[in-house]
């Protein structure tokens, strides 16, 4: 009970097996992104700041087209449900809907994460200056992880509200 959680992003990482664009795209270049922050970054305290503000603007973003997907608001949501991806989780091809959920609700989990992180570092303060560099680039690794995937699922979106 209450780690059901865990399921979409289990079957998230799923569905990236194979895809070594997708993992260089949303794993890699945050992993390069954070250790140049981490070497040569030193505005810490705005990041923390900064970050939470843009995590809670993309939540909202998420939490929008995951209303539109849930609801019909999308015209060709029935071709969605029918068309396969390329996708397998447990042995089985998955619909494009499903695959848009999951990496919606991937992004949403995952947000939800990173904000109570946040709030939780700011009820426990750190003064080790070494702890403050890795809490923050790991704040920063994830914010652009959550930004790109962000950018991918809207990407996802527009090809499929267009028919492209």
């Amino acid at each position: 009970m209450y780690t059901e959680f865990f399921i979409p992003i289990f079957s998230y990482f799923k569905t990236l097996k194979g895809k070594r664009d997708v993992i260089i795209y949303e794993w890699l270049i945050p992993t390069i992104l954070t250790c140049f922050y981490f070497f040569y970054g030193n505005n810490f305290n705005s990041l923390k700041e900064l970050a939470v503000n843009v995590l809670c603007i993309m939540l909202g973003i998420s939490l929008a087209i995951v209303t539109l997907l849930v609801t019909g608001g999308i015209k060709n949501l029935d071709e969605i449900k029918k068309y396969e991806s390329d996708s397998i989780i447990n042995g089985k091809k998955i619909s494009l809907y499903k695959l848009l959920m999951l990496n919606f609700t991937y992004s949403i989990i995952l947000e939800l994460i990173v904000i109570l992180m946040c709030i939780l570092g700011t009820a426990f303060p750190i003064d080790n200056i070494l702890l403050i560099k890795i809490s923050h680039s790991i704040l920063c690794f994830f914010n652009i992880h959550i930004f790109l995937l962000t950018i991918r699922n809207m990407t996802n979106l527009y090809l499929i509200v267009t028919k492209q």
